[in-house]
C-alpha cells in the first residue's frame, strides 16, 4: 500500500481519531513512510494519531528519533550479549583446560607416600 492509498482510505490528515477499526490502516501508512512494521506495531494509538495528524512533520520526526534510539539500544544490547557469551565461552574453556590438566597430572598414591 502506498502513502496516497493509505491516506485515501484513512481520511485527511489533521482530523482523524485513531480507533481500533482504522489503526491497521494508520500503521500501513507509517510503514509506507519507511518505518519498519515491527517498530510501528509497538506504537500506541495516541502516538499513531499524533504523528498522522501532525501536518508539520514534527511528530513524525519524533517517531524517527524514537526508532533510531530503539535501534541503537537494541544494537548495544546485542553487543552486550555477544560480549557476555564470549566471556562465558572463554570461562568454560578455561575450566575445561584446568579439569583436563588435573586429570593428567599424576597424584601420589593414597596408600603409601610413594609417587607413581
Amino acid at each position: 500500500m502506498t502513502v496516497a492509498e493509505a491516506e485515501a482510505a484513512i481520511g485527511a490528515r489533521g482530523k482523524i481519531v485513531v480507533t481500533a477499526e482504522n489503526r491497521g490502516l494508520v500503521r500501513k501508512w507509517f510503514v509506507a513512510q519507511g518505518l519498519p512494521a515491527l517498530f510501528v506495531g509497538g506504537l500506541s494509538m495516541r502516538e499513531l494519531a499524533l504523528a498522522y495528524n501532525d501536518t508539520t512533520g514534527e511528530q513524525y520526526t519524533r517517531l524517527l528519533r524514537k526508532y533510531e534510539e530503539a535501534k541503537d539500544a537494541a544494537g548495544e544490547a546485542r553487543r552486550s550479549r555477544i560480549r557476555l557469551s564470549r566471556q562465558t565461552r572463554q570461562s568454560r574453556q578455561r575450566r575445561a583446560r584446568a579439569t583436563a590438566t588435573q586429570m593428567v597430572t599424576p597424584r601420589p598414591c593414597s596408600k603409601c607416600s610413594a609417587k607413581p
